[in-house]
């Protein structure tokens, strides 16, 4: 671990882990297993009080074949652990009753021509003149926009080269696993996403903002207006990514922590509330893709659907069942504090 790592999760007291679908199990047994080493507390998660927050329905852990990655409720860890479960039932970000009932009913695997007609009704033009974030299946989808729109904009654009450092198969994997790309061009008016958490907290993973200038020199940077309102201009320098051993630095790779965001993948946007979005759901691979896509939006009135195909309109057999199964110990936790309390 970097120094004072360890120091941090010996002290620290509550562990909150977000988006816990898109964990692996043997991810989180790793987690428990380093916890109890450096606590030297021989029970799950080295005695930290565990919150664990997400939705099953989302897409599920990004998997490689050789992996054999599961739902993290398969884990050693969730098993000892047996976490209370609240399940929380309160809708904040959809105000429509027809995408709330769409909703549902992908989730419930319940979807009838009704709801594929109202769908089919967002296959609609964009009107002229605007420009929303479009969301798409495949990171090829997503490069060939932005492309576009990126030879669209004048001038010349600034390109800005990944460099890596240490072990040379290391440093080509942290490369290749890194959402900083090695060959990342820019212009002003260019749409970016950030890549990568700002210690300061200036911006986070999935930030979204505009280009608006560059700075050459030894530590090239770039201008930046964040999309959220009175949002400061920030001077982005290039960030590193490690592989450590203990103290020690095995690999590291270090670029501007941006990407062209014109358009993104249905995977990133996982976690973003979108006013309006065109959404392109003909490609999708996997059960989860069109439930994660749609429930970005409040409402079906600024949804613009370039297409659907029947697997963006599917979720899990295992992410139903766990659904139940969650529903239930939610109930039976609710019950037993209600008989405490009495």
């Amino acid at each position: 671990l970097p120094p004072g790592r360890a120091e941090v999760i010996k002290t620290t007291d509550i562990l909150v882990i977000d988006e816990i679908s898109m964990i692996h199990d043997f991810q989180l047994d790793l987690v428990d297993r380093v916890c109890r080493r450096l606590r030297l507390v021989d029970r799950p998660f080295g005695g930290l009080q565990v919150i664990f927050s997400g939705d099953f329905f989302q897409l599920p852990p990004v998997s490689r074949e050789d992996d054999g990655g599961r739902f993290v409720t398969h884990s050693q860890a969730w098993q000892q652990l047996k976490p209370v479960v609240c399940y929380l039932k309160a809708q904040f970000r959809q105000t429509d009753t027809r995408l709330l009932e769409i909703l549902r009913a992908v989730r419930d695997g319940d979807l009838n021509d009704s709801h594929r007609q109202q769908l089919k009704a967002c296959q609609r033009r964009l009107p002229a003149g605007q420009t929303i974030p479009e969301l798409y299946c495949t990171n090829r989808a997503v490069d060939q926009i932005n492309a576009q729109h990126l030879d669209q904009l004048p001038g010349r654009a600034q390109t800005f080269w990944g460099e890596t450092d240490g072990q040379a198969a290391a440093a080509e994997r942290l490369k290749s696993n890194c959402l900083a790309i090695e060959e990342l061009k820019l212009k002003v008016g260019a749409s970016v996403m950030f890549v990568k958490n700002h210690p300061g907290g200036q911006f986070v993973n999935g930030s979204l903002g505009r280009v608006l200038g560059f700075r050459r020199g030894e530590t090239p940077q770039v201008i930046v207006q964040l999309d959220t309102p009175t949002a400061p201009k920030l001077r982005v320098e290039p960030a590193t990514w490690k592989v450590v051993d203990g103290n020690r630095t095995v690999a590291s790779y270090r670029q501007l922590p941006l990407r062209l965001a014109w358009a993104i993948t249905v995977h990133k946007s996982q976690g973003m509330t979108l006013s309006a979005a065109r959404i392109d759901l003909s490609d999708a691979f996997t059960p989860g893709m069109g439930y994660v896509a749609l429930s970005r939006l409040r409402d079906l009135d600024r949804l613009y659907l370039r297409g659907f195909n029947e697997i963006a309109l599917q979720t899990s057999d295992e992410a139903r069942q766990l659904d139940r199964q969650l529903r239930q110990e939610s109930e039976a936790a609710e019950a037993d504090l209600a008989g405490r309390v009495e």
